[in-house]
């Protein structure tokens, strides 16, 4: 498992960070394409890290986040990972640590969700 996943919720529309721990194992999907700087997806920053632990808003989350969350209830899958969302975008530490397990969160996910033909997160089904 990766460092950090959003948990979906299979009975709402809560979600949240998760932290998991050494060894941990489970199913997670994995998405997105960030497209072009104006285009940036919502991201974690050590200034919202606590507050995401807490709650992530769904309504905040842009069209092709909220489809991979609608595919992870849809198929079971208790775990979401989104990098901008589950790397800390501003402390380099975290950053060079999870990039370089990126090869393995990919090879270990129970399914990587592909919008082809998006060219950035705030485009809805393709």
């Amino acid at each position: 498992m990766p460092t950090r996943v959003i948990a979906t919720s299979q009975d709402g529309d809560e979600l949240y960070s998760y932290e998991t721990c050494p060894g941990e194992t489970g199913r997670y999907a994995l998405s997105h394409c960030w497209g072009t700087p104006e285009d940036r997806p919502p991201m974690t920053f050590r200034g919202n890290l606590s507050q995401r632990k807490q709650f992530i808003p769904v309504t905040e989350l842009p069209e092709i986040f909220k489809d991979a969350v609608q595919l992870c209830k849809t198929l079971g899958i208790s775990y979401l990972w989104i990098d901008s969302l589950c790397i800390i975008q501003d402390d380099a530490v975290d950053w060079a640590q999870e990039a370089a397990r990126m090869a393995n969160v990919y090879e270990s996910a129970t399914i990587t969700p592909s919008a082809k033909g998006a060219k950035n997160c705030k485009m809805g089904p393709v």
